[in-house]
């Protein structure tokens, strides 16, 4: 699996889990738009994105949206997501990786 930013030097499994909560993290840094909150559009927006064989953010897509406001701030923050330090191996060769991620707004 690829290897978030400060997860390089953990064993494979904890450098799993410490890219996830990274991802989490980051996700959670989303601006929520100051017109959704106008309108109180609350939900989750599920968002696809592959990390390439060098460890970019590629081929960012929303596959299920609540609102045209809070599906491109989603779309947009993880657009701008930071390299990831490592690529996902398999069999010792850099692949891509997938993932699918909800990213939810809600009011507090």
């Amino acid at each position: 699996m690829p290897k978030y930013a400060g997860c390089e030097i953990l064993d494979e499994k904890l450098a799993n889990d410490c890219t996830i909560k990274n991802i989490q993290r980051y996700t959670a840094q989303v601006e929520y738009i100051a017109e959704a909150i106008d309108m109180y559009i609350e939900g989750k927006v599920y968002i696809r994105f592959v990390v390439d064989t060098k460890g970019l953010v590629t081929e960012v897509e929303f596959l299920r949206g609540v609102n045209t406001y809070l599906d491109h701030a989603a779309l947009n923050h993880i657009k701008k997501m930071p390299k990831f330090v490592s690529p996902g191996y398999q069999r010792g060769k850099a692949v891509k990786v997938q993932y699918i991620i909800p990213i939810n707004f809600k009011f507090e």
